[in-house]
C-alpha cells in the first residue's frame, strides 16, 4: 500500500477493533497477533510492567486485581489504579493499549501507521475526548481525528432517507439521528449514556448467578468479582440464542462442585429496568424527528428482549449489517475517505464555550451546531 495509511479504531469497553478502507477494496478488518478481529481492551500490571490485549486477559485467571477492563468509561473521573507502590490514570493505562492496536495496524498491513479515527461515544464531554486523543498521540499516531460512534455506525450503513441509529455496546448508549441521501450524511442530533451497556446487563446477572450458586464474594474489591464478570458475559451471550442455559461453577469461584439453570426469562426480568430507560429515550428521539427507519448496532442489540421491546413499541428495527459489533469499527475507517462518493456532516453533541471571571460559562457553540464549525465573540477587561 502507498500513500498516508489511516486505519478506523473502534476502542470498545470490552474489546477493540481496527478496520482500514483500501480504495478499490473496501473495508477490511485488521485482525490483531493473535489472529482475532477483536482484543480484549484489558490492561494488567505484571512484573515487565504494563501488558494489554490477549496477555492481560491470560493475567485475569492469576491476578485479576491487577487487571483494567473499564478504562474508557473512567475517563475524565478521579479514578485511579493503584498498584505496586505507583497509580495509573485511565489515560494513562490506555496508551499500551493503543501502542499494541497501532503495532497490529503496522504488522498486518506492512508499513507504518501513524493517522487515526476513534471513535468515542456520543456523550463524551471535550475533556473526555482530550485525554483519549492524548494517550493516542503517546502511543505513535500523530494524527488523531474523532467521530461518535453512533455516527460512524450511521456512515458504515449507507443508507438514504432519516432513521434513528442505536449503539448499545459494552459501556455505554448511544443514538444518533442521521439523514442521508445519495451517500450525503447529515446529523441532526445525538444523545448517549455512559451508565447504560453490557456490562451493566453483565453486573446485575452476576449478581443473580451469585446468590443462586452460593457464591460469596468476600468484600466489594473482590478479585474474584472479575472472573464472575466474564461469566456473566458468556451466560449472557448463550442466552441470546437459548431460552435456558447451566451455568456450571468454576473451581476458582467456589470450593463445591455445582451448576444452576439459567433462563432467558430470569435475565430479562433483572434487565427491565434499564430496557425501560432505553425504551423512553428511543421513543422521545421517534416523537420529535418522526424518522422512516431504526436501526441497532453494538454487541449488546443481539439482546431478543431489545429488539422485542422496539418492535411493540417503536417499530421494527431494519435490517443492518450481519455483523452489528463490526458497524462502528467500519464506519471509523470509512470516514478518513471522505469525499464525492461520501459525506458525513457531523453535529456538536455538546455546548462547547469558555468561563468568565465570575464562574459564569458563557456559551460560544450551541449543541446541534454542525461541524466544521466556527465561533467569534468579543471581550472586554476593565
Amino acid at each position: 500500500m502507498s500513500g498516508e495509511i489511516t486505519v478506523g479504531v473502534d476502542l470498545g469497553t470490552r474489546y477493540a477493533q481496527l478496520a482500514v478502507d483500501i480504495p478499490g477494496r473496501g473495508v477490511k478488518l485488521i485482525p490483531n497477533r493473535w489472529g482475532e478481529k477483536r482484543t480484549p481492551s484489558m490492561v494488567a500490571f505484571t512484573k515487565d510492567g504494563l501488558v494489554a490485549g490477549e496477555d492481560a486477559a491470560r493475567v485475569l485467571l492469576t491476578a485479576p486485581d491487577k487487571v483494567w477492563w473499564d478504562m474508557k468509561r473512567r475517563l475524565g473521573s478521579n479514578w485511579a489504579a493503584s498498584v505496586s507502590g505507583r497509580t495509573y490514570t485511565p489515560e494513562e493505562l490506555l496508551l499500551p493499549l493503543l501502542c499494541l492496536l497501532r503495532e497490529d495496524a503496522e504488522a498486518y498491513l506492512e508499513t507504518f501507521v501513524s493517522s487515526c479515527v476513534l471513535a468515542v461515544p456520543a456523550h463524551f464531554s471535550f475533556p473526555e475526548r482530550g485525554a483519549l486523543s492524548r494517550s493516542a498521540r503517546k502511543a505513535g499516531f500523530e494524527r488523531v481525528r474523532i467521530v461518535n460512534e453512533p455516527t460512524a455506525a450511521a456512515l458504515s450503513t449507507g443508507i438514504d432517507g432519516r432513521f434513528l441509529i442505536i449503539d448499545l455496546g459494552a459501556g455505554t448508549l448511544d443514538m444518533s439521528l442521521v439523514e442521508g441521501d445519495s451517500g450525503v450524511f447529515q446529523v441532526l442530533d445525538s444523545q448517549g449514556r455512559r451508565d447504560i451497556g453490557g456490562l451493566d446487563f453483565d453486573r446485575l446477572l452476576a449478581g443473580h448467578m451469585c446468590r443462586h450458586s452460593g457464591v460469596r464474594m468476600s468484600h466489594p474489591g473482590d478479585p474474584r468479582a472479575s472472573l464472575m464478570m466474564k461469566e456473566a458475559e458468556e451466560v449472557k451471550i448463550a442466552l441470546s440464542s437459548v431460552n435456558k442455559t447451566v451455568w456450571r461453577v468454576p473451581a476458582g469461584l467456589s470450593p463445591e462442585c455445582r451448576s444452576i439453570d439459567i433462563s432467558r426469562a430470569d435475565f430479562e426480568t433483572l434487565i427491565y429496568p434499564l430496557m425501560e430507560e432505553i425504551l423512553r429515550m428511543v421513543e422521545k428521539m421517534w416523537r420529535r424527528y418522526a424518522p422512516q427507519k431504526l436501526l441497532i448496532v453494538g454487541g449488546s442489540s443481539r439482546i431478543p428482549m431489545l429488539r422485542r421491546m422496539l418492535s411493540s413499541r417503536v417499530r421494527e428495527p431494519d435490517r443492518s449489517a450481519p455483523f452489528p459489533e463490526d458497524a462502528v469499527v467500519t464506519g471509523s475507517a470509512m470516514y478518513a475517505h471522505q469525499g464525492k462518493e461520501r459525506l458525513l456532516i457531523d453535529v456538536l453533541s455538546k455546548s462547547l464555550g469558555i468561563m468568565n471571571s465570575d464562574g459564569k460559562a458563557i456559551p460560544l457553540l450551541l449543541k446541534g451546531s454542525p461541524l466544521p464549525a466556527e465561533a467569534r465573540q468579543h471581550f472586554s477587561a476593565y
